[in-house]
């Protein structure tokens, strides 16, 4: 209310003392800020009490334990959701969305690839044989990259892929902070100070290359290059075995049940999987199919672009501006 008294006739009004990501999409939002905003936007199956309990909201989530080790989770949305837009809500939006972070494609996060989950490996991988292939990337991510064995030609591969994790800027004469790189460089020791000065300093490409020697000698085990090839190989592998056609349509654990329950079977216990399926910062929320889009299994980059986001939770998105979102009821 305002200080008259009078109603706000719905109006939200959201301001934190941080900055948003103005991630405005269910799928790739990270910051609490940015899911504060989403949650009242979105449904989510379930939600977290103030006892850190997972509790029913839009739907409810259960499961039972198999013979042969394996979960099967029921989830199950309440009758009569509709959209903001006024389109009823079933189980498929919540199965879609299960499928988009199952994609080879989706860089947010809770990627399903990671989880326990039958056949979604399968699936991403788009082969149903993936585990020896896989198995030979992992081997030689140790053998090549890892921060014991990767010599300086593998590490300035990283360099040049990561811009050193995001340290590189590409201007040689300004590191961020006012200063040139020459600075930096040269604040390491007398030897690159002389290999600086047999080189180009304005060039990005030898500055950067001179900067990677830097890192490599000196703190080589503050970079992650294993996960960084193992990461990137998975990926090319994924998206290659795509380009002859989907072999994997379908990930074999999820099952839609009836209009509102699906059933999601995880093959070993998993004491986060319910929260991992069910909140909001997992795949809890719901995002309206129709809203978001169809799209080809190997790119779901529309999906994550859209910045306009629709749900069936109590507000919708009104706008962003001077760190504040705008929702009204």
């Amino acid at each position: 209310d305002n200080k008259s008294g009078e109603a706000s006739k719905g109006l939200l009004v959201i301001g934190v003392d941080a900055t948003f990501e103005e991630k405005w999409n269910p799928f790739i939002a990270e910051s609490a800020y940015d899911l504060q905003v989403l949650e009242q936007v979105f449904a989510a199956v379930s939600k977290i009490n103030d006892k850190n309990e997972l509790v029913d909201d839009a739907g409810s989530i259960t499961y039972e334990e198999q013979e042969d080790g394996s979960v099967i989770y029921t989830v199950k949305l309440k009758e009569g959701m509709t959209v903001s837009d006024g389109q009823h809500v079933t189980i498929d939006e919540y199965i879609y969305g299960l499928y988009v972070r199952a994609d080879s494609s989706f860089t947010g996060p809770s990627a399903l690839v990671t989880s326990d989950i039958s056949g979604v490996k399968e699936y991403y991988y788009d082969d149903p044989n993936y585990t020896e292939v896989v198995s030979g990337f992992e081997n030689e991510a140790k053998e090549k990259y890892s921060t014991e064995n990767i010599q300086f030609e593998q590490f300035l591969e990283y360099a040049k892929d990561t811009n050193l994790n995001g340290m590189w800027n590409g201007n040689p004469a300004d590191d961020g902070k006012g200063n040139p790189w020459s600075q930096y460089i040269e604040g390491e020791g007398d030897n690159y100070k002389e290999a600086l000065a047999g080189i180009d300093a304005t060039n990005a490409d030898t500055v950067l290359e001179l900067l990677a020697q830097v890192e490599f000698d000196k703190y080589k085990d503050s970079y992650d290059t294993e996960t960084w090839y193992l990461d990137k190989q998975k990926s090319e592998y994924a998206s290659g075995n795509l380009e002859d056609g989907v072999d994997v349509p379908e990930i074999s654990g999820i099952v839609r049940v009836d209009d509102l329950t699906c059933t999601v079977k995880y093959d070993k216990i998993n004491i986060y999987a319910d929260r991992d399926l069910a909140h909001r910062s997992g795949s809890g929320f719901i995002a309206p199919k129709h809203h978001y889009g169809e799209y080809e299994k190997g790119d779901v980059s529309k999906i994550l672009a859209n910045m306009n986001p629709i749900g069936s939770g109590p507000y919708v998105f009104e706008g962003f501006a001077d760190n504040i979102a705008t929702c009204t009821a």
